[in-house]
């Protein structure tokens, strides 16, 4: 299951069981670990925002501010199509701190492989694995830097 289909079922969830669903999520995991795609953001930010504020929500509400933050469509959808159907997946409550805990391990293996390519062009010689069978290998010159990410070489000149 990509990243994006587990986005869709814990803002489902958020949407279908509100404030028992973020209840075994708050302080875990926020906007900012939402990614595919980058309106996940302000949809999760709307809801928790609506659920702290004890305010009553449904796809309808939420579209509505969303469209008012200028957000009309979510990956080509009209934004209220797109929230009537996420909310009509099925999600099991019991299932949603897990899918909030691969989003999060998500958003740190990315920002690890992010850091991880910057590190490979201010240091020598690197060999950095991480979990899902990435290598990212380095051997650099004072001219150019060499790295592997991915299954693909990458060249870069030092200036």
């Amino acid at each position: 299951m990509g990243i994006h289909e587990l986005e869709r079922l814990l803002i489902g969830g958020l949407l279908k069981y509100k404030h028992d669903a973020f209840s075994q999520i708050e302080g875990k995991i926020g906007p900012k670990f939402f990614s595919n795609p980058r309106e996940h953001q302000n949809i999760f930010s709307t809801i928790v925002d609506a659920i702290q504020k004890k305010e009553f929500f449904d796809p309808t509400t939420i579209a509505r501010q969303l469209i008012a933050m200028g957000i009309s469509n979510v990956k080509g959808c009209p934004v209220l199509d797109y929230l009537e159907s996420v909310s009509l997946t099925t999600v099991q409550k019991r299932a949603i701190p897990a899918y909030a805990q691969t989003i999060f391990e998500n958003c740190q293996l990315t920002d690890a492989q992010k850091n991880a390519e910057k590190t490979l062009l201010t240091n020598s010689d690197i060999l950095l694995l991480f979990p899902s069978t990435t290598v990212y290998t380095a051997n650099m010159s004072r001219e150019n830097c060499t790295y592997t990410s991915l299954g693909r070489e990458w060249v870069s000149l030092l200036g």
